[in-house]
């Protein structure tokens, strides 16, 4: 039996929980840190001189390196995004810092920008305004670098860049049980238990809850996931015994087909994953059996994300109280339009710009129309947000609006400040686009850095 616990499904994700599931003694805990956008993000960042790896990574690491000395537990992560290296070394120092018997691994090569340059004609790809390129790479990478674990060390992890989700899981279990890379069921079915874990609280009741409908106990302590994986690919799903949240047939079904298009048909770098023939069944309070699934062979091509820096945006968010606040906030939005076109005489083609009153129209735009309570609605709201967004090919196009929706003085009365509440706020605005490259380029340039705390090595096959 194989153990592995979802130890957080975002780079933000709460601490806590995270802290309370080493305390199982799992085998392995993945820490899953990057959406799709994740990439390009990061990428921006390491543009601007900061780091290209999620500056919370070092308080997740320095809250779990410590039990996982205590219990041999391998951290297995995609947190170093686009620079694995540089997040290695980081989870070097913290371990050092606290004096702990740790060897990490730096699984890079999933940065593939020069691949892409070089072959921008045959994927139909303008490189002028690239910044980054990252594929998915998969779990024939993580086995890679588990197998260069030493026994000497209390902890290992293993941090690379843009691991898929599900790969985080299937990884190790293909490691320990000598599944071969074309064992396609199996796959299928450790993916399927990626996939359940890897969004951590949400198959525990997080983004769930539904009260009274669908309730959820003590979310304010919710637990984390954890998997009891056998030989096969079946598992069984569980959750400490005095966390929070709640683990049943509902929660894991909802989680299951979370972000799935055809259930039948799971792309992922390791195997086409069938869900459509997973079965759960209830086997104790918050345990669930996984059984089912399959899969079959892996597509040739890889998703590579291509990050660039396309012009600029800005977001600014009105708060506007009191009777009638939705129609001042008409109001509002009718001053930005009629600035922009009779003060400063701005090409709107040029300009994207977006004005919203969340609570009446933010999320759906005119779907409500036809309900017919509406109006009756709008009348009630006495405080209400108008958001006003844009972006831009440059700087200047923006600055009329940001500058107008900065101060609410010459606006409608019961408006508050803006926020932010300063005149700034234009930034650069990275954009991501997916393009499916040749497995092979991309997979014989992973490499591995060994960083440990005693020493640095570096070997490459």
């Amino acid at each position: 039996m194989v153990t592995i616990g979802g130890g957080c499904g975002s780079a933000l994700d709460w601490l806590e929980p995270s802290r309370r599931l080493m305390d199982e003694g799992l085998d392995y805990v993945i820490l899953e840190t990057i959406g799709t956008v994740a990439t390009c993000r990061a990428a921006k960042r390491a543009h601007q001189g900061e780091v290209g790896y999620h500056p919370y990574l070092e308080d997740r690491l320095e809250l779990i390196l410590g039990p996982a000395t205590e219990h041999g537990t391998t951290i297995v992560t995609n947190g170093g995004v686009v620079d694995p290296t540089g997040a290695a070394r980081l989870a070097r120092r913290v371990a050092r810092d606290r004096g702990l018997s740790v060897q990490v691994i730096a699984i890079t090569g999933d940065g593939c920008l020069d691949l892409v340059e070089a072959r921008a004609d045959e994927f139909d790809v303008d490189v002028s305004e690239l910044i980054s390129a990252n594929a998915y790479i998969g779990a024939e990478e993580v086995v890679g670098a588990l197998e260069r674990r030493d026994d000497a060390y209390d902890a290992h992890v293993v941090i690379g860049g843009r691991i898929a989700d599900p790969s985080l899981v299937v990884g190790p279990l293909v490691h320990e049980y000598g599944w071969a890379l074309d064992d396609w069921d199996r796959l299928g079915r450790a993916t399927v238990v990626g996939h359940l874990l890897e969004c951590s609280a949400q198959v525990t009741g997080g983004y769930f809850s539904d009260p009274p409908r669908k309730p959820v106990p003590d979310l304010h302590r919710i637990g984390y996931p954890y998997a009891e994986v056998a030989e096969d690919g079946s598992a069984v799903l569980a959750k400490p015994d005095d966390s929070g949240g709640r683990l049943d047939r509902h929660t894991v079904r909802e989680q299951l087909f979370y972000e799935v298009h055809d259930p039948s048909e799971y792309v992922t770098p390791d195997v086409v994953a069938d869900f459509s023939t997973v079965e759960l069944t209830e086997v104790g309070p918050d345990r669930v059996e996984i059984g089912g699934g399959g899969g079959r062979e892996r597509p040739a091509d890889l998703k590579v994300l291509l990050g660039s820096i396309e012009g600029y945006e800005f977001e600014k968010f009105i708060p506007i109280g009191g009777p009638n606040a939705v129609g001042r906030a008409e109001v509002t939005k009718g001053i930005v339009d009629d600035r922009l076109e009779h003060v400063f005489d701005v090409d709107r083609s040029r300009l994207d710009l977006r004005m919203e009153i969340l609570g009446v129209d933010g999320l759906y735009g005119d779907a409500h129309d036809g309900r017919p309570d509406y109006s009756e609605a709008i009348d009630e709201h006495e405080e209400v947000i108008l958001r006003v967004a844009g972006n831009a090919p440059e700087r200047e196009l923006l600055d009329p609006a940001l500058r107008t929706v900065s101060t609410t003085l010459p606006g409608p009365a019961g408006s508050g400040v803006a926020i932010p509440y300063d005149a700034g706020g234009i930034t650069e605005k990275a954009e991501i686009v997916p393009i499916y490259v040749p497995r092979e380029p991309i997979t014989g340039n992973v490499d591995y850095a060994e960083l440990t705390t005693e020493e640095v090595i570096e070997r490459a096959d």
